[in-house]
């Protein structure tokens, strides 16, 4: 029997769910740009949707690209979050509490990083712990069964 990684998960939920969902997708996403300067970010996202008319998986991006869209430059539009609705997605083989911690903390990053952003969240998981689903559910925490 094969073990199922985060990696995995998160491959799975793509699949699933990116052309019913739309937008575009980007995985590993940096946060705490702004507190942490001339630093590797202490963050990183799982996945995040950028609500979009198009629909498109990108690879995970290099940190040099985020910190030009977070300066404004134009060639950078797509991953310039300002202004935009975006679901960021943590994905865990089995969630648990720490879980729902880590997307609190880290929506707090992409509001500080990126003025006026607009941030839902959603919990990937083959199972979860007993009460995080329904935790989840009271913290409007979208959850996604994979």
């Amino acid at each position: 029997m094969s073990s199922v990684s985060e990696e995995d998960i998160l491959n799975e939920f793509i699949l699933r769910f990116s052309r019913r969902l739309g937008g575009i997708w980007i995985p590993q996403v940096p946060l705490g740009l702004r507190r942490f300067r001339g630093v590797p970010p202490k963050y990183v996202a799982d996945l995040i949707q950028i609500e979009s008319h198009e629909s498109r998986v990108y690879p995970r991006l290099p940190l040099k690209y985020w910190r030009r869209a977070l300066e404004g430059n134009p060639i950078y539009r797509d991953i310039n979050l300002r202004n935009k609705h975006i679901l960021l997605i943590e994905g865990k083989v089995v969630a648990s509490y720490d879980a729902i911690g880590q997307l609190l903390v880290y929506r707090e990053c992409l509001v500080e990083d990126w003025a006026s952003v607009e941030v839902s969240m959603g919990l990937v998981a083959r199972s979860f712990e007993p009460w995080i689903e329904e935790t989840c559910r009271r913290l409007g925490i979208l959850i996604y069964r994979v």
